[in-house]
């Protein structure tokens, strides 16, 4: 079964055509607006409130290679055309699935009560009830006729239009499955077909560019638009909200509105989307465009308001653009994501609610006041065209210091630039200080001047501090709050500065270089603190436990050395990787660490073993990893992906399944990985399963009861209630010699009765049943137990319950929670025991009994501490 299982994919909003799936549909439900995306490659399905962009749902639709081909909705259904097959969902729930076609399915169409399905290399439609998924018609174009799109025009009863890849057009019959008539061809491929609100016209979209209106009834072209000769038509939608006119999208990312009641271009948005415009839809009845993007993962709703007649972005969702290249969790709840992608951007994506996902901006680096402030030479170009910052190759991210504003708490360096980056997470925004280096050029080893750029990052516990590593070597300190030099190492690396990491504390700084050393540094002075540890391969990543204080290393060798940070010896080498590693991170209780690798391969090994536990195989490379604060989930970025997958690790919520390799000096893997045998030794003295508060609160009782009692003693009554007789006088009290004499007995004799009743648990050791009274006393609680035993009054039962002690000690099970049992008991009737000679003997028996098994369990606790100060150089 393994360690891992899927949870979700974060930071996808919409894949399109570019991306191999197709584009998104938008659909009403009432008054409300929804849009449904493909996502994941098309193996999912996304759906959001239009009037919001809030995820109302998602389903995986499929899985592997396959992907959804098109996409249409109706009410609370979607159906997805997946290979040969249609999905049918309701309300993000799979409720059915038909297949009928023999070639994949490659457009759907929402028809009155049916769905139309198209299948292009069958030249192929088929008509189905929308309700119980009958075929209702079916029918095969003429050979040669390549179908790319299909539309319904108004008022056309049972007529589709189809458009096809040589420019011509059919009009087609779904009932009858007869040809209509055939339209004169446009000499270019249609890429879409959509309906005016005039009776007849259809505008057409071309590849080429050109977009022409077209009355079928006369088979006649009423308008013509054409604004670019090298994007193709991707979309169409008219406006219906009383404004009379047509906007075209664009492959080159273009959106373009044209008014046709004047037949002009009346203003063209340049980018809406980068790398295209997959789809467009208006809300009916309202100025309100949604569009989404050809490559871009971004989601946006347009509105129609500005003096001019162009529109402005009322709302969006975004993602990454490009595949992340490292991931980091912040803050101590694992609740929000850091990530840092190829298109140059960083995120912060929220683990439970994609809305709060948001870009930190850049556009600070757009001044040129700030360039002059921070000095940024030629190797960045900062004007009104600028792109951002080039893609990151380090990041550390600080949580000690995210209440106070002055403190950047993001430092991330970057390919080819001198000097590292702050942020703050809460602002959203790019910090106002750079760390920059000093030396802008250094020679290397063979003489040749070389730039020096940032390559590694660090931040300390306390949040005020960040190390910057270098190319040449070099290791610098600096305050994140005035962003000025706190330390530079005297010392350098021979080559460059690959991985930093810090202790819990802050007070050692551990370096790992391409010249095959991990070096050590006081992380105030930057000087060198005690000799490097050599290797016999370079060092590209570091991990530093805080809990167990061990130092993992990866290296060229595809090998993981673990380090005492103590001694600085070598505690595990773990081998198994077959190709580079990619990222290091350490289990929250320091006994696990996970490694991704270019293999495709996510390993977790048991440091205590020195073995592999698990291997999770992915279907491409992890290129960064990031374990959650309290260890429940893990973030994996894969090679070519945008989006950051969840999975949960099931062994922080209960029993997973592992399984264990060869324990070798090495601590390598290999072969059939074999299951471990946890069975506990009879001779092993153990201890309980029940909370420790249910037995270590019972030495406190007392104390408890204590702290319980009023402050202010509860009052007398001044004079009894009346019905209860009293005597006359200044000083009334009750009359007793008014009840009769029989009376009296009774109620004396009923109370001694119920003091003398032996408890359950003092009557089951009476009774010699002492199994049974275990079972008893671990499931009373606190107060329970001690009700049971302040009950057990007479000699010969308190006699009884010393046997039963005796007995449960000789078992050497559930120790800490007799112990407590037993304690409670002498305190409260140790006093007793002691004046009662036949209790001595059995006094004696007990205590032998209980000095053997502490005895027992003294010697293991010494053998143990006597072996690890031996192994870890203490003695």
């Amino acid at each position: 079964m393994g360690l891992y299982s899927d949870y979700r994919v974060l930071g996808l909003v919409c894949d399109g055509p570019a991306q191999g799936s197709c584009g998104s549909v938008v659909n009403s439900l009432g008054s409300k607006w929804f849009v449904t995306c493909p996502v994941d490659k098309g193996r999912s399905v996304h759906l959001y409130d239009a009037s919001t962009l809030r995820l109302k749902g998602s389903a995986k639709v499929c899985s592997g290679s396959e992907f959804i081909a098109a996409l249409a909705a109706a009410g609370e259904v979607t159906f997805a055309a997946v290979g040969r097959d249609i999905v049918v969902l309701k309300r993000m729930k799979r409720v059915a699935t038909w297949s009928a076609h023999e070639d994949a399915i490659t457009s759907l169409l929402v028809f009155g009560n049916y769905l139309l399905s198209v299948s292009a290399n069958e030249n192929r439609v088929i008509a189905w009830n929308r309700e119980d998924g009958k075929i209702a018609s079916d029918f095969y174009v003429n050979p040669g006729f390549h179908i790319t799109t299909i539309t319904h025009p108004p008022t056309y009863l049972n007529k589709v239009l189809l458009g096809g890849q040589d420019g011509s057009l059919q009009l087609w019959n779904v009932r009858t499955t007869k040809l209509i008539h055939k339209f004169r061809g446009f000499g270019s491929a249609i890429t879409n077909l959509e309906p005016s609100s005039v009776v007849d016209v259809v505008a057409v979209g071309h590849a080429d560019g050109n977009t022409v209106l077209h009355n079928f009834r006369f088979d006649e072209s009423v308008l013509s638009f054409k604004h670019s000769e090298e994007s193709s038509v991707t979309s169409l939608c008219f406006r219906s909200d009383g404004d009379e006119s047509l906007v075209i999208s664009h492959a080159n990312g273009d959106l373009a509105v044209w008014d046709l009641n004047e037949r002009r271009l009346r203003m063209i948005s340049h980018e809406v989307h980068k790398g295209g415009v997959a789809t467009s839809s208006f809300t009916s009845g309202e100025p309100v465009l949604i569009t989404t993007g050809l490559t871009d993962n971004c989601l946006k709703v347009h509105i129609f308001d500005q003096p001019d007649g162009s529109p402005r972005v009322l709302r969006f969702r975004s993602g990454h653009v490009g595949p992340p290249v490292r991931v980091r969790f912040c803050g101590g709840d694992g609740r929000q994501l850091i990530s840092a992608g190829l298109d140059r951007e960083l995120r912060v994506i929220s683990t439970i609610r994609d809305a709060q996902n948001r870009v930190i901006s850049q556009k600070a680096l757009r001044k040129r006041k700030r360039r002059s402030e921070a000095k940024i030479r030629s190797e960045l170009v900062v004007d009104d065209q600028f792109a951002g910052l080039p893609p990151v190759v380090d990041i550390a991210v600080g949580s000690a210091r995210r209440e106070d504003e002055d403190f950047a708490n993001i430092v991330t360096a970057h390919e080819g630039i001198k000097g590292a980056f702050t942020w703050r997470m809460e602002s959203g925004a790019l910090a106002s200080h750079v760390l920059r280096t000093e030396d802008d050029e250094t020679p290397n080893a063979n003489g040749i001047s070389m730039k020096v750029t940032s390559t590694s990052v660090q931040i300390s516990p306390a949040g005020h501090i960040a190390f910057v590593g270098c190319s040449d070597g070099s290791l610098s300190s600096y305050n994140l709050q005035s962003g000025r030099l706190v330390a530079r190492s005297p010392e350098k690396h021979k080559a460059r500065i690959t991985a930093i990491a810090i202790d819990s504390i802050g007070e050692t700084l551990v370096s790992g270089s391409d010249d095959q050393s991990l070096k050590f540094w006081d992380a105030h002075t930057m000087q060198a603190s005690g000799e490097p540890i050599t290797l016999k391969s370079g060092i590209e990543l570091i991990s530093w436990s805080v809990d167990s204080d061990l130092i993992a290393a990866g290296c060229d060798d595809l090998s993981i050395r673990i380090y005492d940070a103590e001694t600085r010896k070598l505690a595990r080498r773990l081998k198994g990787h077959t190709a580079r590693i990619t990222d290091l991170c350490f289990a929250p209780s320091g006994r696990w660490i996970l490694s991704s690798s270019m293999d495709a391969s996510l390993r977790t090994w048991d440091l205590l073993a020195g073995v592999e536990v698990d291997k999770l195989d992915c279907e491409s490379p992890p290129t960064s990893i990031a374990l959650s604060p309290e260890g429940s989930f893990v973030a994996v970025v894969f090679a070519g992906e945008v989006g950051i997958t969840l999975l949960v690790n099931k062994a922080h919520f209960g029993a997973a399944s592992m399984s264990l390799g060869k324990d070798d000096e090495q601590g390598q893997t290999g072969g059939q990985l074999n299951e471990l045998d946890v069975s506990i030794a009879d001779d092993l003295v153990t201890l309980s399963s029940v909370p420790v508060s249910q037995w270590i609160v019972l030495s406190n009782l007392e104390l408890l009861r204590e702290r319980n009692k009023p402050k202010v003693p509860v009052k007398k009554s001044e004079s009894a209630p009346f019905f209860l007789p009293t005597t006359k006088g200044l000083n009334p009290s009750f009359d007793v010699k008014s009840q009769p004499r029989e009376i009296v007995e009774q109620k004396s004799d009923r109370a001694f009765g119920s003091l003398m009743e032996l408890s359950e648990f003092g009557r089951l050791c009476v009774d010699g049943k002492y199994a049974t009274a275990l079972e008893l006393a671990k499931k009373l609680g606190p107060s329970g137990i001690d009700l049971q035993l302040r009950s057990i009054e007479d000699t010969d039962s308190q006699l009884s319950v010393l046997k039963y002690f005796v007995y449960a000690l000789s078992l050497q099970k559930d120790f800490d929670l007799i112990e407590a049992h037993m304690d409670l008991f002498l305190r409260i009737h140790g006093g007793q025991l002691a004046e009662e000679r036949q209790c001595a003997m059995q006094l004696r028996e007990l205590k032998a009994v209980h000095e053997d098994a502490w005895k027992d369990l003294r010697d293991s606790f010494s053998m143990v501490l006597t072996l690890t100060a031996h192994f870890s150089g203490q003695q």
